[in-house]
């Protein structure tokens, strides 16, 4: 008779929930393991909820690229040149038809550095004072004349008031003259010689003159019937340096056309004979 062990069944049960809560427990033991090795990050407010990246609409333009370093201690992040694609500038056939849709317009972020502009430069408004083209005249001098031929535009005159510089008048000394539409205009001028020969143009409705010549005053009408160069020759003075001031005094408009200084007059010395 063969002696084999007993086996009771009924400790089955117990050996399997023993096996269960043997596995459990090193499952519990091996996700506390792993959670052990979890960063705790701490999420703190600030003035910014949220990080974004601002996409330029034109290229070559400076924006800000976020740094991920920056996201806990909030710093700003350097500007950085961002190249673009021209592709993306380049008009749809829409805006190329004229009709351009707004709500497909790129939108200028706040951060793009932008160019003034240049203020456009200014015209100058002033105006010439004569109509007719002008001879071109130099500085207006002081310096006393020596005998010669003058005419309107010389540099030695000295014009006081508004005058109208006309050119291309026929019979004019160098087809030139000096005209006044303004009451107490004048010149003046200075020269070294014994008399003066002031030429004019007479005509209709032309006015009157005052020569002052050293301080003797002659007055003079350019008033006349048909339009001609006239002459007015001063009084013979002592040979040396006399001043004229020629002034609009009355009437319609008056001109100057030239001056003549005279060679001195020499008179000769008588001699004795024997």
């Amino acid at each position: 008779m063969d002696n084999k062990p007993n086996f009771d069944r009924a400790l089955i049960i117990p050996l399997a929930l023993g096996v269960f809560a043997l596995f459990g427990i090193c499952l519990v033991l091996l996700l506390g393991q792993l959670s052990s090795f979890r960063s705790v990050s701490v999420i703190s407010e600030t003035s910014t909820p949220f990080k974004y990246l601002l996409l330029g609409t034109e290229p070559g333009f400076t924006t800000l690229t976020p740094d991920d370093s920056a996201a806990d201690n909030e710093a700003t992040s350097e500007p950085t040149v961002t190249p673009f694609d021209l592709d993306f500038l380049r008009p749809t056939p829409t805006e190329e038809a004229g009709e351009f849709d707004e709500s497909k317009a790129p939108t200028k972020p706040s951060s793009v550095l932008t160019k003034p502009a240049s203020p456009k430069p200014t015209q100058s408004s002033s105006a010439p004072t004569s109509t007719a083209p002008s001879k071109p005249t130099t500085s207006p001098s002081n310096a006393p004349l020596n005998p010669g031929t003058y005419d309107d535009f010389d540099a030695h005159i000295q014009y006081e008031g508004n005058w109208i510089e006309q050119v291309d008048v026929p019979d004019a000394f160098e087809d030139t003259l000096h005209v006044s539409n303004i009451l107490n205009n004048s010149l003046s001028f200075r020269f070294i010689g014994e008399q003066i020969r002031i030429f004019y143009q007479e005509g209709p409705g032309l006015g009157s003159v005052r020569i002052s010549l050293d301080g003797l005053d002659f007055d003079l009408s350019q008033s006349a019937s048909a339009t001609s160069i006239e002459e007015w020759p001063s009084p013979i003075l002592v040979n040396g340096t006399h001043s004229v001031t020629i002034t609009h005094l009355s009437g319609g408009s008056i001109n100057l056309d030239s001056f003549i200084v005279p060679d001195p007059i020499v008179t000769p010395t008588p001699t004795t004979t024997p």
